[in-house]
């Protein structure tokens, strides 16, 4: 059994998508692809790929949040048609 597009053993720790993912959903800014590369130790061209390939996934499939390229590096962030919800969520919860 494989995991990813990457072909990896799934015995061997995270595939490439579950790492990205992992590290940025914790990321408060923007986090550059050689950052990225440095921390899993892989080609950056490959890193480019993955997050290339989250990215195009998560608009395909409608998903409540984006993965996007800015400011130098990539960041989730709540899906534009979304956003309502959210500020509404946030909004209520400070009261």
């Amino acid at each position: 059994m494989t995991s990813d597009f990457t072909g990896e053993d799934p015995h061997d720790g995270p595939g490439l998508h579950a790492s990205l993912e992992a590290i940025l959903l914790v990321a408060d800014e923007p986090v550059p692809e050689v950052l990225i590369a440095q921390v899993l130790e892989r080609p950056r061209h490959e890193v480019a790929e993955g997050l290339r390939a989250l990215a195009s996934e998560y608009t395909r499939d409608g998903r409540g949040f984006d993965l996007r390229e800015i400011a130098g590096g990539w960041r989730f962030y709540t899906r534009e048609d979304c956003a309502p919800l959210v500020e509404r969520f946030v909004s209520d919860g400070q009261e």
